[in-house]
């Protein structure tokens, strides 16, 4: 008798790899939150800034991170399954929808991956032109 193989079931390999492009995109807002923004953050403290209110966001949402890691990390956890499982859904009735969630989200990540970028970089730039008058 010889094993047979059985395929995956259909649509399991766009799920994964939506849910792995979806995954590494919040890492990089995790690694952003408590890598880049602490600096950034103490910098403007010991200058004593005023912030705009997007840059006062991102580091409150940078300290909650940080301090609530683990709970995010399970919260991802469980939105990554459901992301699955919606990729899965959507990719049975038709390969279009699935590709357009896949999308939607990672473009939303990287849009405020990028905001984020730039609430923390425009206060740094302002302190920049302050100190080199």
């Amino acid at each position: 008798m010889s094993a047979s193989y059985a395929p995956p079931p259909r649509g399991f390999g766009t799920s994964a790899w939506g849910v792995a492009l979806h995954a590494a995109l919040l890492f990089g807002l995790f690694v952003l939150y408590v890598i880049y923004v602490p600096p950034a953050a103490q910098v403007f403290d010991r200058y004593a800034l005023t912030l705009p209110k997007a840059t006062r966001f991102v580091v409150s949402l940078s300290a909650l991170v940080a301090d609530y890691w683990w709970a995010l990390g399970l919260a991802a956890g469980a939105a990554l399954a459901a992301d699955f499982a919606a990729i899965w859904a959507l990719r049975r009735t038709g390969a279009a929808q699935a590709v357009v969630l896949i999308a939607t989200v990672a473009l939303l990540l990287v849009a405020y991956g990028a905001l984020t970028v730039y609430a923390v970089e425009y206060p740094k730039e302002k302190l920049r032109e302050g100190l080199s008058r």
